[in-house]
């Protein structure tokens, strides 16, 4: 006996040429015609007990495979198997979260491009001498990055598993050393004295490319298989 909901037994009786006369609290008592009549417990989320079920097919004279061709596809999406239900809901969560994390992995990765486009750029400017409101602009657009990074990261450790959690504390690590170059710089150009020495913040970025390539490899194997 199928499991399903009480309104939906109501549509398929209706279809079948049934009518609701009256009803009694969470009661719809029905009548044919031609005099069959029956009474179909509704109670909200809850399937009609398969006592009652079969109840109701006796006083209707119905089978199930007539209630189903009654009601058509509606009643039939309420004869899938309890089983068959868990199934596509297990399968929609499954859904949810891939498309969360992909969610938090793509955000995460927008962050970190922009903000290691900020830094070179900085860099770059302190390299060809720029005026110092040049440098300064660059300092702060390159600082509003940073922040806006930093909450896209916690994101990224909840959706994911350990090993996204391993790539993403390496990313984070590199990204962190990239910006100690780029501050000491900044720092020094704007005290007026010599620069460090730029080879090492050139490192720092190409320890941030690989870290962030590795990371991204990481994030997609999860996210795709």
């Amino acid at each position: 006996m199928p499991s399903i909901r009480g309104e939906r037994v109501v549509h398929a009786l209706e279809k079948a040429g049934f009518k609701v006369a009256r009803v009694a609290g969470s009661y719809h008592i029905m009548r044919h015609p031609d005099g069959r009549g029956t009474t179909v417990p509704v109670h909200q989320g809850r399937d009609v007990a398969k006592g009652t079920l079969r109840g109701i097919l006796s006083d209707t004279g119905l089978t199930v495979e007539e209630l189903q061709r009654a009601a058509g596809a509606t009643f039939a999406s309420g004869l899938m198997s309890n089983r068959a239900q868990r199934a596509l809901a297990a399968a929609n969560r499954e859904t949810h979260i891939a498309e969360t994390r992909r969610e938090a992995y793509a955000a995460y990765l927008t962050a970190v491009y922009r903000f290691m486009d900020r830094a070179r750029e900085l860099v770059a400017k302190l390299e060809e001498h720029a005026e110092m409101s040049e440098c300064s602009a660059a300092h702060r657009a390159y600082i509003d990055d940073w922040e806006n990074m930093q909450p896209t990261y916690a994101p990224v450790l909840i959706a994911g598993p350990g090993q996204i959690e391993k790539s993403a504390e390496v990313l984070r690590f590199c990204l962190g050393d990239m910006a100690d170059k780029c501050d000491s710089s900044y720092a020094a150009n704007k005290a007026g004295t010599k620069l460090r020495d730029v080879e090492d913040f050139v490192n720092a970025q190409q320890a941030a490319r690989d870290a962030r390539k590795k990371f991204s490899a990481v994030a997609r194997d999860h996210v795709y298989g």
